[in-house]
């Protein structure tokens, strides 16, 4: 029952939002991307590739199904202490080691 859901949730997105894809990772759902085509991702340094990565992640995990694509990232800069991450919807925010954003 609870796979069935999963997939209906999958399906109605899909089906809403043509051209993307939601995956299914530890019962959290996000969109998948393709990091290497944000802008300034391929000038970041590993450690900050997986920051990216997984607070990509958990951020768009944490988005409603209606929101997910306005919070698709669209370019990324390294800084000391975060990222500094600006989306489709023209928002930014900065991302932290620590898991926080800000």
């Amino acid at each position: 029952m609870l796979e069935q859901h999963r997939i209906n949730v999958i399906q109605r997105f899909e089906i809403e939002n043509p051209g993307y894809k939601l995956i299914n990772e530890c019962d959290s759902f996000y969109v998948e991307i393709d990091f290497n085509k944000v802008k300034g991702y391929d000038k970041l340094s590993e450690t900050a590739k997986k920051l990216f990565q997984r607070m990509y992640k958990r951020h768009n995990a944490c988005q409603g199904l209606d929101y997910k694509i306005k919070w698709i990232p669209k370019s990324v800069i390294e800084h000391k202490t975060h990222l500094e991450v600006h989306f489709t919807g023209k928002d930014w925010l900065h991302w932290c080691p620590n898991g926080e954003w800000y």
